[in-house]
């Protein structure tokens, strides 16, 4: 069994342990939100220890994925609007499982330094000053985070968790290492076309290539390995 045989088996089993874990042993959701309309504000902070344990793994699986070289020998056909999709789907599900945890622990260390009292879950209605600050200076660099779990491997020329489960690849037109500025920003351009995806998709599909907006504008191709 080659070494990207081995980490898609391995993606997999993760996969399939993040939803048992998830749906089957945490008590808690995760993560921290402020809302506010019409005069009614909220504010929500939560985290859970299994949910911790399990970004952990993650974190794990993300940086060992991140030291396998990608095979160049082998041989690519263009990778399918779909499988791209689910590929996105299952990097974003871990992605979030890696964050939102920490992001809700870090709010309810800053509640426990206020009451001197720690809970597991926050929740009140109407949410008091410095509520909406707390979960903006929180949420944003979640976002930050989001962006460099996907520009990080392009920048390496390596595959993320997703797309080595769904066995595509991102290959540049020249061949040689982007800047990680050029990463971002290709992957800052798949989230807009995901948003537009009434508009970027059709185009994509109706060129040989499938080439979304993100993969014109910075030279790249999705493809998938055929062996």
């Amino acid at each position: 069994m080659n070494m990207m045989k081995l980490a898609k088996l391995v993606v997999a089993a993760a996969l399939a342990l993040t939803f048992v874990v998830s749906c089957g042993f945490s008590s808690h959701g995760t993560g921290v939100s402020y809302h506010s309309v019409n005069g009614y504000s909220g504010y929500n902070a939560s985290s859970d220890p299994v949910l911790l344990l399990l970004s952990l793994f993650i974190i794990g699986l993300y940086a060992w994925v991140l030291r396998l070289p990608m095979e160049e020998s082998r041989g690519f056909v263009t990778a399918g609007i779909w499988l791209r999709f689910w590929a996105a789907a299952v990097d974003f599900l871990f992605a979030t499982l890696m964050l939102m945890p920490w992001l809700g622990l870090i709010a309810l260390l800053v509640e426990a330094g206020h009451t001197g009292h720690f809970a597991w879950t926050v929740q009140r209605q109407p949410a008091q000053d410095g509520d909406g600050l707390l979960s903006f200076m929180l949420v944003l660099p979640g976002m930050l985070s989001l962006l460099v779990y996907f520009a990080l491997p392009l920048y390496l020329k390596r595959a993320t968790p997703g797309s080595i489960l769904c066995g595509i690849a991102v290959r540049y037109d020249t061949g040689k290492r982007p800047s990680f500025i050029s990463s971002l920003g290709r992957t800052a351009l798949g989230y807009v076309a995901l948003c537009g995806c009434f508009i970027s998709i059709p185009m994509a599909l109706s060129n040989s290539e499938k080439r979304m907006w993100q993969d014109k504008a910075f030279g790249t191709r999705v493809v998938q390995w055929s062996d």
